[in-house]
């Protein structure tokens, strides 16, 4: 799983200029394979305003070779530790991945400026887990702006499990991370979305409960609730992959899940107007995304400030190792020239991206992160929905899959 908004659009339809990958981090024998992504289903109730529902499910192509699995945290409020996680480089030529930073977080005092700055925060009791902690980016010595950590761990027992992946930003008194007064960070809880993931990809999900009784929410049409207010006007909302980062200020009134505020919103599901992606059982079973899809050659052509090369850095997107066989780490970026948006990209600068380009073209060693397990070792959910593909649920997400009807070659 990995947040819906590290993904660019065409319309309601994941941007397919654009070549996706995924980096694993093969623990057992200190491997860094890369593969494309081959289907994306992005959550049929995301909101891009609000950022409710900011997740999607991935899924490529291993070609039969064996990894390892993680669990999912379970049972949130009842966790010992929230463990905030960053990625460490030890050296960038060849990749070597150190142990991960990690800030341990053993009990939440109450912050009353975590509904304060984010109102779909304020909506969603238990959706989100939400901090002010920063660390710094991977290739530090590029930049004097910090981001937030990239993963949430949950402390249960004597092991560390997945649970959460970063959503977005609110930031008072500024415009980027890098000089603001306040600002509140948000992280999407997993376990809500065990059950969409499993539906959308038709593969098991993993997970680890308090007891041995304990399951996730079993909806696969799970939704948050809409955001009740606005954005305050003196606030700024940060999202997405923050070596490429986009910004927005919230205008819509307190209704922020109607059609007409919202494009991205459930009430647009049924509208013949709005384009249906993957009506065709083939354009599921059969993307046929390429190596050499989404690209030209790695031309660089530039379109709106971006071009169509694909680059491959670590972003803040993606969950470590919600998929069945593999810890996974989604690394998404684009190739940006000028000021793309009105935030200050700590990577904006060209010897840093040609610094970390040239980083993840030539990964060597790397180290597993925290808590992985065996796949022997490793407890089914069971008991949520049939092992296959939920048909209904991928056809509602107006951003489902890489390939469509209409794209296809």
């Amino acid at each position: 799983m990995v947040s819906a908004d590290c993904f660019e659009y065409n319309g309601s339809n994941v941007d397919r200029s654009i070549k996706y990958e995924v980096y694993i981090d093969r623990g057992l024998n200190n491997l860094t394979i890369h593969y494309d992504i081959e289907n994306i289903v992005i959550h049929p109730n995301f909101n891009a305003e609000t950022k409710a529902n900011n997740i999607a499910a991935v899924n490529f192509n291993t070609k039969g070779v064996a990894g390892w699995r993680n669990k999912i945290a379970i049972d949130f409020g009842k966790w010992l530790n929230r463990v905030y996680v960053q990625r460490v480089l030890n050296k960038p030529k060849p990749i070597e991945w150190g142990t991960p930073v990690m800030y341990v977080q053993p009990t939440v005092p109450p912050d009353p400026k975590c509904s304060e700055f984010s109102p779909i925060f304020s909506s969603n009791n238990g959706a989100f887990t939400c901090s002010d902690y920063t660390v710094e980016p991977l290739v530090k010595d590029k930049t004097d702006c910090k981001i937030p950590y990239p993963q949430l761990y949950a402390w249960m027992g004597d092991e560390l499990y997945q649970a959460g992946i970063f959503s977005h930003a609110v930031i008072k008194g500024g415009t980027d991370l890098c000089k603001y007064d306040d600002a509140r960070f948000y992280y999407t809880v997993l376990s809500n979305y065990i059950a969409f993931a499993q539906a959308a990809l038709g593969k098991e999900f993993y997970y680890n409960g308090i007891t041995e009784d304990s399951k996730p929410q079993g909806d696969p049409y799970f939704a948050m609730v809409g955001a009740s207010a606005r954005l305050d006007y003196n606030m700024v909302m940060l999202s997405g992959d923050f070596y490429s980062p986009k910004s927005l200020h919230i205008e819509s009134a307190s209704n922020l899940d109607n059609s007409e505020k919202n494009p991205n919103s459930a009430s647009e599901k049924n509208n013949p107007d709005t384009p249906n992606v993957n009506n065709s059982e083939d354009n599921y079973t059969n993307p046929g995304i390429t190596a050499e899809s989404g690209s030209d050659n790695n031309e660089d052509k530039p379109s709106n400030g971006s071009s169509n090369k694909t680059t491959i850095i670590a972003s803040v997107c993606g969950s470590i190792g919600a998929l069945v066989l593999f810890v996974v780490f989604f690394f998404l970026v684009r190739w940006y020239r000028g000021h793309v948006s009105k935030v200050h990209d700590p990577y904006k600068e060209r010897s840093a991206q040609e610094a970390l380009v040239d980083m993840f073209a030539n990964a060597g060693d790397t180290r597993p992160p925290p808590a992985y397990e065996t796949a022997e070792n490793t407890r089914r959910a069971e008991n949520l929905v049939s092992v296959g593909t939920n048909r209904a649920l991928v056809n509602d997400s107006q951003h489902s899959d890489l390939n469509y009807s209409n794209d296809k070659n």
